[in-house]
């Protein structure tokens, strides 16, 4: 199944006092009505009981946390304005991927682009 979501909301995070950065990206522009959202999170540090969990890469959150993992993506491609996520047939979930069109344009992709990075790491196609 290939989810595909235009996207309103883009919320861009440092959390260092948590201990992780987070991007957040939603189909409304007021938070109060969102009905579909996508985060990805990764921690600053990994500890030897997150690498022993599996838990030292990047966390993606479609819709609630039964549509969530580690590390979980095949690939990431973004192009500028599409972010697609691609999920290997492997998973227990139905989804094959998830295709996000930016919607108009209130964002730095520069900024973006580099926070992508910085989560995703060698995940991300761009």
């Amino acid at each position: 199944m290939e989810i595909q979501l235009e996207i309103r909301n883009i919320k861009i995070s440092e959390q260092r006092d948590e201990g992780y950065r987070m991007l957040f990206l939603g189909d409304h522009e007021d938070e109060r009505h969102i009905e579909n959202y996508l985060i990805l999170q990764r921690a600053y540090d990994f500890d030897d009981q997150d690498r022993r969990l599996g838990m030292d890469s990047y966390y993606i959150e479609y819709n609630g946390p039964e549509n969530a993992g580690y590390g979980v993506c095949e690939r990431v491609v973004f192009d500028g304005r599409v972010l697609n996520f691609e999920f290997p047939s492997t998973t227990e979930s139905e989804i094959e991927s998830i295709v996000l069109t930016l919607g108009p344009k209130n964002y730095d992709e520069a900024r973006l682009r580099s926070f992508l990075e910085s989560i995703l790491g060698d995940t991300l196609e761009a």
